[in-house]
This record gives C-alpha cells, sequence and structure tokens, in this order.
C-alpha cells in the first residue's frame, strides 16, 4: 500500500507549495496531515473541505460594504448595502450604521445585496429595531426576491413595509 500511495502520490505538489495561495497550500498539508494520522481518507477530506469552506466564508465576508448618503434637507440618511450577508458579514450592517445620527428617516437600500441565512435576517431585524427604538422611519428598500422571501418564511415581513 505505501508503494502505490508513492507513486500515486503528485511529487510536483510539493514544489507547488510555494507557488500556489497560501490557503490553498494550508488547505492541502491539513489534508495530508489529518489523512496520514487517521489512516482515514473520508477524514482528510472532510477536513480539508471544511477549512477551504471557512476560508472562502472569510474571502466573501471581506466583500461588503456600506455606504451612506444623507438628503439634502439632513432629513433622510440612507445606507446602501452590497455584497453578501450571511453569518460571517452580518455583524458588519450593525457597525456600519450610526444610531445616534439626528436624521429622523432611514433607508436601508439592499439592491446590491443579499442575505442568505438566519443570521443575516436577525441582524437585519435587530438593526431596524434598534433604528425604531431611536424614534426614526427605517424603510427597507430593493430587497430581493430571496431576501423577501427568507424574511416573510421568518416572520420579519414587517421590515418590508
Amino acid at each position: 500500500m505505501i508503494m502505490v500511495s508513492i507513486s500515486t502520490f503528485s511529487w510536483s505538489s510539493l514544489r507547488d507549495l510555494l507557488r500556489h495561495p497560501r490557503l490553498s497550500s494550508a488547505v492541502m498539508l491539513v489534508t495530508v496531515a489529518v489523512v496520514v494520522a487517521t489512516h482515514d481518507l473520508a477524514a482528510g477530506v472532510a477536513c480539508g473541505v471544511l477549512l477551504n469552506g471557512l476560508f472562502f466564508s472569510f474571502q466573501v465576508m471581506r466583500l461588503v460594504a456600506v455606504s451612506t448618503q444623507d438628503s439634502a434637507d439632513g432629513q433622510t440618511r440612507t445606507y446602501h448595502v452590497r455584497g453578501e450577508l450571511f453569518f460571517a458579514s452580518a455583524s458588519l450592517l450593525p457597525d456600519a450604521v450610526d444610531f445616534q445620527d439626528n436624521a429622523p428617516d432611514v433607508i436601508i437600500d439592499l439592491a446590491d445585496a443579499r442575505l442568505w441565512d438566519l443570521s443575516a435576517a436577525a441582524t437585519l431585524e435587530k438593526t431596524v429595531s434598534r433604528l425604531r427604538a431611536r424614534h426614526k422611519q427605517v424603510r427597507i428598500l430593493n430587497a430581493a426576491p430571496r431576501t423577501t422571501s427568507l424574511l416573510t418564511k421568518l416572520g420579519h415581513e414587517s421590515l418590508l413595509g
């Protein structure tokens, strides 16, 4: 079995460790280490897939951006949300909102954003609730059909209207 492993192993992959992205090389090394330590290919592949999923989540999280725009009269502040909101990136939304702002009307524009999971929907709901607790009129605009469906299924359809 050892001879089969040696003959089928791609020895050039060791040289490529330095040329490939560090995260990809880390996934490969962890996968190999788990297979060698456990003698179980399935465990190694599972660890590699999970680690790659985590790395991907944190890469996508960096693509979330929230920009603000105030109306000419200062009565409305609009938050333009861009990116994918999910468990890893949802906390960026309340961090970008100024809850102490004096504008009585707040618009959260989701035209360039998508909510993917329960944590993103809950974060949006908490953000809106905090703004409304400060007596602000909050509207959510341009929610994608999937986002609207998710909020409706979770009982947060009041956020949309």
